[in-house]
């Protein structure tokens, strides 16, 4: 959950999960139900946002440039949050980490490409994230 500075400074950072029904949330459409927002212990929000679209990076440029508060997986917002261009809040009710798992049909032979594939996904979902062990991969962001 992260918005900008700029963002903050104009409303507060929200101290609880229930702070957000007051705030410009962007809202990822693609979700079943991305007006309600779920956090740890079984927590959930309906917030409210004028901005609602089904595209990652849109999102977090609407939250870059101040529009609200989005909340997203921080493969996408990492990068803006360690150079302090999005700062974080209610980082103690925000869901818990998500598995990613990789199926391949067990054989000596596995294609190359799927081993290529299977080896990026495991570095790129590493338990410490590039943007935050100070790894920096070449990127547009």
């Amino acid at each position: 959950l992260c918005a900008s500075p700029a963002y903050w400074e104009r409303t507060g950072v929200p101290s609880a999960p229930e702070d957000l029904r007051g705030h410009e949330c962007l809202l990822y459409s693609s979700l079943p139900t991305p007006r309600v927002w779920r956090f740890r212990h079984g927590k959930s929000v309906r917030v409210s946002g004028r901005f609602a679209v089904d595209h990652g990076e849109s999102l977090r440029q609407a939250a870059l440039d101040g529009v609200g508060v989005a909340y997203m997986p921080e493969f996408l917002v990492g990068r803006d949050l360690t150079a302090g261009r999005l700062v974080s809040a209610l980082d103690d009710w925000c869901q818990s980490r998500m598995k990613v798992y990789a199926l391949h049909p067990r054989n000596r032979n596995l294609a190359p490409k799927v081993r290529v594939f299977v080896d990026f996904l495991a570095d790129r979902f590493q338990p410490v994230p590039p943007w935050r062990s100070g790894r920096v991969e070449a990127s547009a962001a």
